[in-house]
C-alpha cells in the first residue's frame, strides 16, 4: 500500500531529490506501522528525500490543536457548522504557510530551514 507513506525510493539516482510534502514530521513506512511509532522507512529510502512538513507550533495554532481528519465527520455529526468553519479556518492557514514556503523559495532560506531525518 502506497497510500500517502514512503517505503520505498521514489528516485533510482541518488543525484536528485524527491520533494515529500506531508501533514506531519512522521513518515509511516506502511499503513499498519501508524500505530507503531518506533517503525520508520529505511535510511536509503529517505536519503534523496526533502520533506517538508508544518511546524508543530503551526499545528497547534490550529483549531482544536490539529489538523482535521475523516474523523471530525463523526466528532461534529452534530455541529456541521463547527466541523466546516475549522476545515477552512484551516485552508486558510495552509494558504498563509504554503506563501511562507514561497518567500521561503525567493529568499533562499530553504538551506537554512533543512534537517536531517
Amino acid at each position: 500500500m502506497r497510500d500517502c507513506h514512503l517505503n520505498q525510493r521514489y528516485l533510482d539516482s541518488n543525484d536528485a531529490i524527491v520533494v515529500f510534502p506531508h501533514f506531519q514530521r512522521r513518515i509511516v513506512p506502511n499503513w499498519v506501522d501508524r500505530y507503531a511509532p518506533r517503525r520508520v522507512p529505511a535510511a536509503d529510502v529517505t536519503n534523496n528525500v526533502l520533506q517538508i512538513y508544518p511546524s508543530e507550533a503551526f499545528v497547534q495554532n490550529l483549531p482544536g490543536g490539529c489538523i482535521p481528519t475523516r474523523d471530525d465527520f463523526k466528532l461534529f455529526v452534530d455541529g456541521p457548522q463547527e466541523r466546516i468553519w475549522r476545515w477552512n479556518h484551516v485552508v486558510d492557514a495552509g494558504q498563509r504557510l504554503g506563501g511562507q514556503l514561497i518567500e521561503d523559495l525567493e529568499k533562499g532560506r530553504i538551506p537554512d530551514l533543512i534537517e536531517p531525518f
